[in-house]
C-alpha cells in the first residue's frame, strides 16, 4: 500500500520539510572564553604633535568594564576625596612655619589685648589689704625659690636662663564663691605678665592655685603659687583678677 506524500503546513516552503538544526553544544561555565573573532575593536588616543591632534587607532578585543566605585552611606563615592583632606598633611606642615613666622607679633597682640582689659588696679590699704570683689587680699612674701619638689619628692631640673619664684598670698572672703575663677600673675618690671603654676612645673604635681578655700565654712585661706621668669627679669607686683570683675583687679606690689 502506497504511503501519501507528507503534507506540507499552508504558507510554508520545502524547508518544513528540513530536518531540525543540531542544538549547539553546552559550555562549560569554568572554561575560559573563545578567543576573539568579530571585527577588530578601535580605540581612539591622542597625541599632541606640535600644536595638532591626531589620533592614535589600536586594534583589539573591547577594553574590559571599570568596576563601579562603592558608595559610602551618604550617596558619595569612597573614592572622591575633597581638597581639604587631599592637603591636610601640607596644611599640618605649614602651620609651624606660619607660628615661627606671625607668633612674636600675634603673642605680643595677645598680652596687650588682655591687659587692655584690665585698666583700673586695686592697690593696697595702708595695712598691706587689698580690698577686690568682695575679699581682702595680702600678699605675704614673695621669694626665689631654688627649686621645687617633684612627684618623686626630689627637686625638678628647671629650663635654663629661668628663676622660680614662690609667692604666699592670704585671703579674707566675705562669702565662699567670692573669688571663683580667680587667676594669678606676676608682674615685672618691663610689664610683662607670667602665669602661675606655668607647664613647665607640670613634673610636680601643683594645681592651679585658687582663691577659694576646701572648706566652704572657712572664710581664710593661704596659697602659694610659683613662677618662671627670665633670669633678667625683675618682679614688681603680683596680680589677682576675675573675668566677672573686668576692668578692675588687685594689684599688690612687692617689697
Amino acid at each position: 500500500m502506497t504511503q501519501p506524500p507528507p503534507s506540507i503546513p499552508a504558507g510554508r516552503g520545502l524547508d518544513a520539510l528540513a530536518p531540525p538544526p543540531p542544538a549547539p553544544p553546552r559550555r562549560d561555565p569554568l572554561a575560559p572564553p573563545p578567543p576573539w573573532t568579530g571585527p577588530p575593536t578601535v580605540i581612539l588616543r591622542y597625541a599632541e604633535v606640535d600644536t595638532a591632534v591626531l589620533p592614535v587607532v589600536e586594534s583589539g578585543p573591547p577594553p574590559p568594564a571599570a568596576p563601579a566605585a562603592p558608595v559610602a552611606s551618604g550617596g558619595a563615592g569612597t573614592g572622591q576625596v575633597g581638597w581639604w583632606r587631599r592637603n591636610r598633611w601640607g596644611l599640618l606642615a605649614l602651620l609651624p612655619a606660619l607660628v615661627l613666622a606671625l607668633g612674636p607679633g600675634v603673642k605680643d597682640g595677645y598680652q596687650r589685648y588682655s591687659q587692655a582689659e584690665y585698666l583700673e588696679p586695686v592697690g593696697v590699704g595702708a595695712d598691706g589689704w587689698a580690698t577686690f570683689a568682695g575679699a581682702r587680699i595680702r600678699l605675704v612674701e614673695l621669694v626665689e625659690a631654688p627649686s621645687v619638689p617633684g612627684r618623686d619628692d626630689r627637686p625638678l631640673p628647671l629650663p635654663a636662663g629661668v628663676r622660680l619664684w614662690r609667692a604666699k598670698l592670704a585671703f579674707e572672703l566675705s562669702a565662699p564663691e567670692t573669688l571663683i575663677g580667680c587667676l594669678h600673675y606676676l608682674e615685672d618690671r618691663e610689664g610683662r605678665l607670667f602665669s602661675a603654676n606655668p607647664p613647665e612645673l607640670s613634673g610636680a604635681g601643683l594645681s592651679s592655685p585658687g582663691c577659694v578655700a576646701d572648706d566652704p565654712a572657712e572664710r581664710t585661706l593661704q596659697v602659694e603659687a610659683y613662677f618662671l621668669l627670665p633670669r633678667p627679669a625683675t618682679p614688681v607686683a603680683l596680680r589677682i583678677v576675675k573675668a566677672t570683675q573686668r576692668p578692675r583687679y588687685a594689684r599688690l606690689p612687692v617689697g
